[in-house]
């Protein structure tokens, strides 16, 4: 079951998850608070990820910026 949970959570994160996994999922957080908590830690989660993702992006697209140079 606990599995389960969690293969419901990565699909519904990775936008795999289907309309009847996401109802599913819906209906399970309602009278599941374990399964609230882990959905809010892993939202968390990947937001922190892709502000990460975003981060390094920005960082590396101005490393590839060249000065101009004084004559």
């Amino acid at each position: 079951m606990k599995e389960r949970k969690q293969e419901l959570l990565d699909f519904y994160f990775q936008g795999r998850a289907s309309d009847d996994e996401i109802a599913a999922l819906e209906k399970r957080m309602l009278n599941d608070p374990d399964l609230r908590q882990q959905y809010l830690q892993q939202a968390m989660t990947e937001t922190d990820l892709r502000s990460f993702a975003l981060r390094e992006e920005r960082a590396v697209s101005y490393t590839h910026l060249t000065l101009p140079t004084k004559r």
